[in-house]
């Protein structure tokens, strides 16, 4: 699964390519581009798919005619937003196999962090029905639009538990775990205005809030004073003599330097206050003016507009909270949910909210299952404001970069965990508490081993300490270390190399028992470590003991590191090596990995090194017949794009116990254009979807129209239900139609 770009992404040629980060996009943002390869008989054969969901209709219809051209979608860093439809849920990160029972067969369901899963027929790829109606979501800012911001998890965790084992937990249906969680105005603001995660809340929800109408007030005065004396520059340079307005303007330049104060720059530790904001507007009207009044009154009108439209959001603060909802699918019903609390931590310090919430400070990612506990973990893959709202101002890349100075944070130096008893989820209940547990580094992705002797929860993380893969390379970004332009819109790299750990905690008190880091003595495998593989033979089943794990390094790249990125991660710790030691090696550049870590040991057993110019990505284990749950007898397969030709993409196969001698098979086609992937998944077999649970189109907005009434009056709202009428439900029918035919190619 992967991000395939948008409708409107511009083409490259007539070989069928786009570039859709040419405008700074990041890559992760774009519809979901599915993949299937089918290993039978003779002959690999890959069918791609583009899921289409309801949104998804409502962007073409947009781009197809004039008389919607008003409510026409546009990238916002991760999102692709449109001010009168709402948030698109592009569910192009992760492919999710159910198994609820042996006569449906495998389920599968296809996920992002910003919308509610959708189910795909395994066999057509075509969206089946949402997870969920729209009314069992909460969303993180209730919006009066169709689509609304639901922030959950790209990874749900499913326990398909066919055969019953004999436990204390209570029930033990095969069931899909997920979350759905919001943030409240101060936890939003709170690593924003203090420029960091892990700073102390010194500050009350009503406090942040305040200070940051405040900032808003001095930016619009000072840009209000900018925008008089800009028109009285074009006065002079039209009315009265061209010279007279260029020398104007450049003493208004030299005011605006002297005036100007350097609080270090751009990505240091600092917190964001009336001084900064300040001085990031004189350093921009500075160095605008070069360019001429006209231009840098178009600047400050565009700050001025994103002004308004923040006021606006602070308007609706109130209605944001601080939640996280346990949501619990057996396949067929309304999803059960409890609102978590977390017990026995000290409200005062801010780490919860007033009512025992957690506060979730980026994103939750990632969730884990074991026989008695659910894990929950606040992950080191931010999603805030710069993440989801930046580049508002594609024409104004400038105002972009200030944007980011002054919104963007450094990620957090630990990981938060929120451990839950299984035996707690009872279906009279609707709170379930939780103990919070915080151990050193980042993590952007776990696992957990399923068994849970003494009560004990293995924990496997890869730590990202100094590199968020929420980050993207922008295209007014410097990059100081590589003589190749930087890679617009991927991943930013890493300013120190990743660890591997595995933890022991009990699941009762949440205390470490026992900690062991794998060490990377070349330091040069470890590098933005990003996915991950184990074994599962039949697809769906949680090892009881995961004892090895395939790692998937995207290496260290110069042009994937700009400036503000290495300033905003030098304090990140605790390091490995120094920020000047990352360096070095981001100069010399190391390609991508495959690495096998044995979780005994904790030792890297085995790995292998793509070649320079290969960038191998998207590691996913195939059993074999001798595979054992958790082990490491069996396959791997990888996406592999090369330099030498863009425009080709292969698969490549490698035997799991011999990663050192290479693939043992590369998969190619002429039409094989993959491009950029991100998770992946394996099931023995597929057929047409057969189960019955539907989630109907109309009845769901017509519902939500409903809601949006209730929400808040919208005059647009006869107009948007004429174009779900024309444009959206017609490719939803009540009841399942056929799966359209599609398209096989032999690889």
């Amino acid at each position: 699964m992967g991000p395939g770009g948008f409708l409107d992404s511009e083409p490259l040629g007539a070989d069928g390519l786009i570039h859709p980060s040419a405008d700074g996009t990041p890559l992760f943002n774009g519809d979901p581009l599915l993949h299937r390869l089918d290993f039978g008989g003779d002959k690999v054969r890959i069918t791609s798919r583009i899921p289409k969901t309801p949104c998804f209709y409502t962007d073409q219809a947009c781009l197809a005619y004039d008389l919607w051209k008003s409510f026409r979608y546009a990238n916002h860093g991760l999102a692709r937003l449109s001010f009168k439809l709402g948030f698109r849920n592009e569910v192009n990160t992760a492919v999710v196999p159910m198994l609820f029972n042996k006569a449906e067969g495998n389920r599968l369901i296809i996920t992002w962090d910003a919308g509610r899963h959708f189910e795909i027929d395994p066999d057509s790829l075509e969206i089946a029905t949402a997870v969920g109606f729209n009314s069992e979501w909460r969303e993180w800012i209730p919006l009066p639009l169709p689509f609304g911001i639901v922030t959950t998890l790209a990874h749900p965790a499913h326990d398909p538990q066919l055969e019953q084992k004999a436990t204390a937990t209570g029930e033990r249906d095969p069931r899909l775990f997920s979350l759905n969680y919001g943030k409240s105005i101060g936890t939003a603001l709170h690593p924003i205005l203090n420029h960091q995660v892990d700073a102390p809340f010194t500050r009350n929800d009503a406090k942040l809030q305040a200070d940051l109408e405040q900032l808003i007030t001095v930016a619009e005065r000072l840009l209000g004073a900018a925008r008089r004396l800009l028109r009285l520059i074009q006065w002079l340079e039209k009315r009265v003599h061209p010279r007279l307005g260029h020398s104007f303007r450049g003493g208004l330049r030299g005011l605006l330097r002297r005036r100007r104060t350097d609080h270090g720059p751009a990505g240091s530790t600092r917190t964001v206050g009336k001084r900064h904001v300040t001085s990031e507007l004189l350093a921009l009207l500075e160095e605008q003016l070069e360019e001429g009044a006209k231009s840098t009154t178009d600047h400050v009108e565009e700050l001025l507009r994103l002004l308004k439209v923040a006021r606006g959001l602070l308007a609706d603060a109130d209605s944001m909270e601080d939640f996280v909802d346990l949501i619990s699918w057996d396949g067929q019903n309304k999803l059960q949910k409890w609102a978590v609390r977390v017990e026995g931590v000290n409200k005062e310090d801010g780490s919860v909210s007033a009512d025992g919430s957690p506060r979730i400070l980026q994103s939750m990612h990632q969730m884990g299952v074991t026989e008695k506990y659910v894990i929950l973990m606040d992950t080191a893959f931010k999603l805030g404001v710069e993440q989801l709202l930046t580049a508002p101002s594609p024409k104004f890349p400038k105002v972009e970069r200030v944007l980011r100075n002054l919104l963007d944070y450094r990620q957090s130096d630990y990981t938060v965990l929120y451990i839950i008893s299984r035996c707690d989820l009872r279906s009279d209940q609707e709170e379930v508490t939780a103990r919070r547990v915080k151990i050193p580094r980042g993590t952007a992705h776990f696992l957990v081993d399923y068994d849970n002797p003494d009560d004990r929860i293995t924990l496997h993380c890869a730590h990202n300490t100094g590199w968020d893969a929420a980050e993207w390379n922008r295209p007014f970004d410097d990059f100081p270390h590589s003589i190749y332009p930087g890679v617009v819109g991927m991943a930013t790299g890493s300013t120190d190399i990743n660890v591997l750990g595995r933890y022991v905690l009990n699941g009762e008190s949440g205390k470490l028992l026992d900690k062991q880091l794998a060490e990377d003595s070349g330091r040069d495998l470890t590098w933005m470590l990003a996915l991950c593989a184990w074994c599962q033979p039949d697809g769906v089943t949680p090892p009881g003991q995961i004892k090895q794990i395939f790692w998937n390094g995207w290496g260290s790249h110069g042009d994937l590191l700009p400036a503000y990125i290495e300033r905003l991660n030098a304090p990140a710790g605790p390091r490995t090596l120094t920020l000047e030691e990352a360096n070095d090696v981001l100069r010399r550049g190391l390609p991508a990995t495959l690495l096998r870590l044995d979780t005994a040991s904790m030792t890297i057993a085995d790995r292998y090194v793509f070649p320079a110019g290969r960038f191998g990505n998207s590691v996913q284990f195939l059993p074999s017949e001798r595979s054992t749950p958790g082990g490491g007898e069996g396959y791997l397969l990888c996406v592999v794009n090369g330099s030498d030709d863009p425009t080709q993409s292969e698969f490549w196969l490698f035997n799991a116990a011999r990663l050192w001698v290479g693939p043992v098979c590369r998969l190619g086609h002429p039409g094989l254009k993959v491009g950029m992937t991100i998770h992946s998944t394996w099931v023995p077999s597929i057929a047409k979807r057969t189960a019955t649970y539907n989630v109907p189109v109309k009845t769901d907005y017509d519902q939500r129209f409903v809601d949006i009434k209730r929400m808040k009056q919208n005059p647009e709202i006869r107009d948007l239900q004429d174009f779900f009428e024309e444009h959206v439900y017609p490719h939803f029918p009540a009841s399942d139609a056929s799966p359209t035919a599609h398209q096989q190619t032999s690889v």
